[in-house]
């Protein structure tokens, strides 16, 4: 018998309606779309849920900012996460979570929806070190989407974009469908805070 590892859609992708990127505007907070149950995925609201819990709370990350398909966040500065004492910088590992977390998020936001993914690739060039005591701002764009591959870019800089002190390509493979919002019929016990119905 043959088997696939291939996830079965529990909700056929035609069922889950997204609003057009036109009407999801540069800033908009995710409000249900007029009716017919379309809805947008809100970085700003998903990530209000995420920054209280694991690995961003722990972390620290915080929401800056959203685009249709771009996503900015902060990573303030505090002494557990400093590189090198002598000079007060936050460590390179630091950065990079930051702009892995920049990265799965502006694809969702691109896709209007919560889809679950893995980081397949990513690439930090760092150009300079922070300046002592600075927060760091990580802007990640999704410039592309295929089938089951999303493709972002972005650059790290501790308060001017552009003086950066790191810039990020990387690629995160999708590792099932995208999940109905929260309420709807295919999803009446909840799931990622970040949708509404």
């Amino acid at each position: 018998m043959k088997t696939s590892s291939r996830l079965v859609n529990p909700v056929p992708h035609a069922a889950i309606k997204i609003a057009p990127l036109a009407a999801r505007g540069a800033t908009a907070m995710a409000v249900p779309m007029a009716g017919d149950g379309e809805f947008i995925f809100d970085p700003a609201r998903m990530f209000r849920a995420m920054e209280r819990h694991g690995h961003s709370a722990m972390m620290g990350f915080r929401f800056v900012a959203h685009g249709h398909d771009w996503v900015e966040l902060r990573l303030p500065w505090r002494a557990d996460l400093v590189g090198d004492a002598e000079t007060g910088t936050i460590a390179n590992g630091a950065v990079t979570a930051l702009m892995d977390m920049a990265g799965g998020m502006c694809v969702w936001t691109r896709l209007g929806l919560f889809r679950p993914q893995a980081t397949l690739d990513l690439r930090i060039d760092y150009l300079r070190a922070a300046k002592p005591g600075a927060d760091i701002i990580g802007r990640v764009e999704c410039y592309r989407v295929a089938r089951e591959i999303a493709f972002v870019r972005g650059l790290a800089h501790d308060g001017d974009a552009g003086d950066a002190v790191a810039h990020m390509a990387a690629t995160f493979m999708f590792t099932g469908p995208p999940m109905p919002p929260r309420g709807s019929s295919a999803n009446p016990v909840g799931g990622p805070p970040g949708m509404s119905a």
